[in-house]
């Protein structure tokens, strides 16, 4: 037999193995068994993990996990879900300040420059205690700063209606960033 009759019977083996081993594994099991949209007790307690955060999780106490619950169980950012839905909350009802139950874009756009203002001080001093100097990144002028919030609170605003409801902000995902800055002023173009 030559090299090109063996290479090819051990190819065809190769493949009638996996073929074999992925008929035989075992389906990976469901949360939502029942694929309502939620997930129920009796459906949570087959994944131990879940069973036993099943009441902390179900904020509504109605005995099933909505979307929402769900999306609040997981991590992100290196923070707990259930800590971001909660901050997320704090800043649309600091950010709404007639509490009309709805962000203009100034309420929006003031909230969000104090809010990083604060976040740049606290760099900074964490940068001090650590005896490290700021890390030198460009920094956006005001009005680039301002007009990046602006566009995100357009990108928010569903219905285009001028303001931001709680269930509009609740449905925004933000674009992800590296470094949660806005972008950096473009280099000037010769």
């Amino acid at each position: 037999m030559n090299m090109r009759n063996t290479l090819s019977i051990a190819v065809l083996a190769l493949l009638a193995s996996a073929a074999t081993t992925a008929q035989t594994a075992p389906a990976k099991a469901k949360i939502d068994a029942n694929g309502d949209g939620v997930i129920t007790k009796a459906e949570a307690a087959a994944f131990p993990k879940l069973a036993q955060r099943f009441d902390q999780l179900d904020v509504n106490k109605d005995g099933k996990l909505s979307a929402d619950e769900r999306r609040a169980m997981h991590p992100r950012n290196g923070r707990d879900g259930a800590r971001m839905h909660e901050a997320r909350a704090t800043l649309f009802a600091d950010a709404d300040a007639n509490k009309d139950g709805r962000l203009s874009r100034d309420e929006f756009i003031v909230e969000h420059s104090a809010r990083a203002a604060e976040r740049e001080q606290q760099r900074a001093q964490r940068a001090g205690e650590a005896g490290k100097q700021k890390p030198a990144r460009p920094q956006p002028t005001e009005a680039e700063r301002q007009q990046h919030i602006g566009a995100m609170f357009d990108r928010m605003d569903a219905n285009k209606d001028g303001t931001v409801t709680k269930a509009e902000f609740d449905a925004f995902k933000p674009k992800p960033r590296g470094d949660g800055q806005p972008p950096a002023k473009p280099a000037p173009v010769k």
